[in-house]
Parts: C-alpha cells; structure tokens; sequence
C-alpha cells in the first residue's frame, strides 16, 4: 500500500465550502458529477502491479486514455453517450493481463455507454465488445488471448469492469457524501464500488480544502474482515493459485496460497481524488489496494489524470 496514500487519509487539513459540491442531507456534501454534453471528457489511466510469492516479483504496467461524449439524459438518474480507448500502451509485461488485451482488442473504436448523472460509468455495450473481442483476441498471441472465451463471460451481464474499471473503482469518490467539518466518516455494510468487493467491508472518507489551492479533495480507505474477504475473493485466489500450480516445480506454490485462503485474506485500498471546481470534475485520482493471502502479495497502483476538458 503506498505510505503516502496511508498518510494522507489520517492527516486532516482545513475545509471550506464547495461551490460545485451538491448539498445532502444534514451537515454534508458529496462532489458533484458536471460534464457538458456533446464535448469530450478525457482521462488518462496509468496501471501498474507488483505480485511478489516465493521469492519472485512479476511486476506490469500499461497505460491508456478514455475518451467519453455524452450526449443526453436517460431517466430516471443516467447520462448516455459513447466511449473510446486510445492509446493503450504496454509499458512493462503486460502481455498477460486479460485488461490490457480487451483495451487493446477494442482500442480505437466507439462503444454505447451509460453513466449514473452522480458519475460512475455503470453500462457499456458489452455485447458488441465481446464480439470484437472475439475476433481480434486470436490475433494477440499468449495464453490469456486463447483463454479470451472463458474469461469474457465473467464480466457478464454488463461489462463494465472490463474496459472501465478504473472509473467504476473509485466513482466511490462522486457517490459517498462527506462531512463539511472535515470530520471521519465510517459506514459499514455498503455495496460500494471496490477494487476487491468484500460483504461487510468498512468505508472511511473525509472531505477537504487542498492545501494551498482551490481544489477539493475526497479521501477514503476501505478494508474488510479476513474471514468475508476469504469468502468473497477465494475463487479469484485459487485461480491465481492453479495459474502459479501449473508452472514448473510450483505445486508447492499453489498450495500454499490455497490454505493461506483458509486462514483468512487481507483485502485493502484507498483512494485520494482531486475535484477542481471548475468544470465541475475530477482533477486526478490516485488509487491503491493490496491483496494478501499467506505468502503471496499483489499491489496495484492507479493514477487517473483529466486530459479534457483542461
């Protein structure tokens, strides 16, 4: 987990009002989600991770850009329009990651999209992705590519996660009202957009002025019991399991991930987005989350940054 994300979400700076925030309930804000329809909204993704087990660190990162119009409402609480991803770039072994070849599979093309009018993206014209997917996965060569079949219908019924998971993961920051005094917030039992959903999982945020500058920031950190995050993440643990398994000499490997997954599964991440109140969006939003079973760790580092409107 980044140390730095960790310092910043228990160091509180001082608070004033947002003029762009939207008003809830009580003596809190949530960060209001204001794009012009009919102009591109531009972000650029920077992914990276580190999986470290058994004295050996495999580490990739890949970046991309989203382009999104929308183009009009759709009751009762959407914004519709289409999204493209361009310049997906490998920039260290990312062969393998099943993200980086649909990005590349549809790089370039438009897509329907949906988005909730509090920001996240939340539908995406799944079928027609998975159909192009499909023709074009053949082609990128490795096991991931000829596994595409099998790995595709897991995203099922609405794709989202596939090709814009970086957006869903941290809209929590459009969705979680905060308090106006810069106070803690904690709510338990959400059904939050998570990197690693877990039932039950704790959610801690705070909202403040940016030191020195007229943005506002939303900070949040979500961690989960070890037992439910067992529960909820064995079945993608034990496919990294059976992936390390069938490696030569690495039986040993795999078992040893799936009994830690018995013992119980560290499950946590964080956020700290930038709103820049003028337009009314996001600035930049930077993301962590670990995942721990026993001997095994993934590290998964995020960086959003608004290329559009500037």
């Amino acid at each position: 987990m980044s140390r730095r994300l960790l310092i910043a979400f228990f160091i509180l700076v001082g608070w004033a009002g947002a003029a762009f925030a939207q008003a809830t309930a009580g003596d809190t804000l949530r960060l209001g989600f204001f794009p012009r329809l009919g102009e591109d909204l531009v972000y650029r993704i920077e992914f990276s991770q580190e999986q470290v087990f058994d004295g050996r660190t495999d580490r990739r990162s890949w970046s991309h850009e989203v382009v999104i119009r929308l183009t009009g409402k759709r009751p009762p609480d959407l914004l519709a329009g289409r999204f493209t991803l361009r310049n997906v770039v490998d920039q260290e072994g990312s062969a393998e990651d099943p993200y980086y070849l649909i990005a590349s599979a549809i790089e370039g093309e438009s897509f329907d999209l949906q988005m909730l009018e509090a920001g996240p993206p939340v539908v995406v014209d799944w079928a027609g992705i998975k159909r192009r997917v499909g023709e074009r996965s053949a082609g990128l060569g490795g096991r991931t590519a000829a596994a595409m079949p099998q790995i595709l219908p897991m995203f099922d019924p609405d794709g989202v996660t596939a090709v814009l998971r970086p957006l869903w993961v941290t809209g929590i920051a459009y969705l979680r009202a905060f308090a106006r005094d810069g106070s803690t917030t904690t709510a338990t039992g959400l059904d939050l957009p998570a990197f690693y959903p877990v039932k039950g999982a704790v959610l801690q945020s705070y909202g403040a002025r940016l030191e020195g500058s007229e943005d506002l920031m939303f900070v949040w950190k979500i961690t989960s019991d070890p037992k439910a995050a067992s529960e909820s993440l064995g079945r993608e643990l034990q496919g990294i399991a059976s992936a390390l398994a069938s490696g030569a000499g690495q039986a040993d490997a795999g078992r040893q991930i799936t009994e830690a997954v018995v013992q119980g599964v560290e499950a946590l991440e964080a956020g700290v987005a930038i709103y820049d109140l003028t337009p009314g969006l996001m600035r930049e939003i930077t993301f962590d989350a670990r995942l721990v079973a026993g001997p095994f760790r993934r590290d998964t580092h995020i960086v959003i940054t608004r290329l559009a409107p500037e």
